[in-house]
């Protein structure tokens, strides 16, 4: 006998039976289920009535999954199925149909979270915090400016005080910087003679080598010998020269000021469901399948939320106790 969806084998609604009037038509005909299972990509293709074609999925991994709250729609990986209501047997076997429950990856969203409001699920806002404290910095630096200096150690200040006595009975005598005067004018007495003496006793012909060092130094720096480099060399040079001055060695990405001030105008209005964001930091989300994989060939659907999820997070946990 094969699968039909005709009415004549079905019973009335009172439960008498229906006697059929005529035989099986192909228009009536019915196929198996696809029955599609958690794994690599799969599809098949089933030609239907008037040359319309269906995609059998067999196996897949893989759906598109939106976040109607945040209007946000991302490829996300399936990972379990976590409840089904026709038939506990598909969650054991992992069985993907449509209107059964998986539990999908979340980084994506995460990501995106990231990306569009500057904030890591599970910390604070991550660029104010950086603001306020680099507004500290500066606050603290003008108080520092402000504020007068430390007294110093003891045995420092004994030093500073003695020096300034001294200097003091120096400049009142005005004796000491006279005798420094002496001393210099001795010096240069001293060295002047010693200097005529070498030019004395050097002959011209001595300074000759001297130039000859100095010009063999620069003709050496100016005839190294430097292999010619060519057009394409040279523009290579000049592209990486300007990717390091554009981007310095251990530079971290810093938002923009254009891009704070997005971030704060979209945190004003934010608001993060707790059980959601509990979900985030853990990595994996409750999603809804809301397309057929054995007609569509892909298990796309959307991010639990609201009543919703508190209603199925209930039936879960009370399968669980069972």
């Amino acid at each position: 006998m094969g699968i039909s969806r005709d009415k004549w084998h079905k019973r009335r609604a009172t439960g008498g039976k229906r006697a059929p009037i005529r035989m099986k038509r192909k228009f009536e005909l019915g196929r198996q289920p696809a029955m599609t299972k958690l794994g690599e990509r799969r599809v098949h293709q089933v030609r239907a009535r008037g040359g319309y074609i269906k995609f059998r999925a067999m196996k897949l991994d893989h759906g598109n999954y939106a976040w109607p709250g945040e209007a946000v729609t991302r490829k996300a990986r399936i990972i379990s199925v976590v409840y089904n209501a026709t038939n506990p047997e598909y969650v054991r076997t992992n069985t993907i149909v449509k209107g059964s429950v998986v539990q999908i990856d979340a980084t994506p969203f995460k990501n995106w979270y990231q990306k569009h409001y500057g904030v890591v699920i599970g910390k604070a806002l991550s660029f104010q915090k950086k603001h306020k404290k680099s507004s500290d910095e500066k606050k603290s630096r003008k108080h520092r400016a402000l504020k007068p200096e430390k007294p110093k150690k003891t045995s420092e200040a004994k030093a500073e005080k003695e020096k300034k006595k001294t200097d003091k009975k120096s400049d009142k005598k005005g004796g000491d910087k006279k005798a420094e005067k002496k001393d210099d004018k001795a010096k240069k007495a001293d060295e002047k003679p010693a200097v005529e003496a070498k030019k004395k006793v050097v002959a011209k012909p001595a300074k000759v080598p001297e130039k000859i060092v100095v010009d063999k130094k620069a003709v050496k720096k100016i005839t190294k010998k430097v292999a010619p480099k060519k057009d394409g060399e040279v523009k290579k040079e000049r592209k990486c020269k300007a990717l390091n001055n554009s981007r310095p060695k251990n530079a971290k990405h810093r938002p923009s000021g254009a891009l704070l001030k997005k971030w704060r105008l979209r945190n004003a209005t934010r608001v993060l469901e707790a059980a959601i964001s509990e979900q985030l930091e853990k990595g994996r989300i409750y999603a809804k399948v809301a397309t057929s994989p054995g007609q569509i060939g892909s298990a796309d659907g959307y991010i639990l939320e609201g009543e919703e999820l508190a209603f199925y997070v209930k039936k879960m946990q009370a399968k669980k106790k069972k």
